[in-house]
């Protein structure tokens, strides 16, 4: 569902930062070329690095995509081997921390504003 679209989304952001690296790559590989013996050979190192990165970036980009596309809560910044976990914390643990900070008045203002601008 949502999901879906949103690795779809990381598929394309990725594509699009890798093509832009590539590019800027390409920029600086001819304009390298155009220089002196130092000055060339610095530049076309350069060039290689960030090709290199825009190659790594890609396929990290593919990586998560797949690894993400099978999962039933999408794509987490902690990586999907946390599925029940956050932080290392278990699950009641987790939930005994969420009914803690609900008792907390400041908290309960904080969530009956949210719930009203929606």
């Amino acid at each position: 569902m949502m999901m879906g679209g949103m690795v779809g989304g990381m598929w394309i952001g990725t594509l699009l930062f890798a093509l832009l690296l590539g590019g800027f790559s390409y920029i600086v590989w001819v304009l390298s070329s155009k220089e002196s013996d130092n000055t060339k050979l610095i530049g076309q190192i350069i060039s290689i690095a960030i090709a290199v990165i825009a190659v790594l970036i890609l396929i990290y980009g593919i990586y998560c995509g797949i690894a993400c596309r099978g999962t039933d809560h999408g794509c987490s910044m902690m990586g999907s081997s946390m599925r029940g976990t956050m932080m290392g914390q278990s699950k009641s643990e987790m939930k005994e921390k969420m009914m803690m900070m609900m008792k907390d008045p400041e908290m309960k203002k904080m969530m009956e504003k949210m719930m009203k601008s929606k």
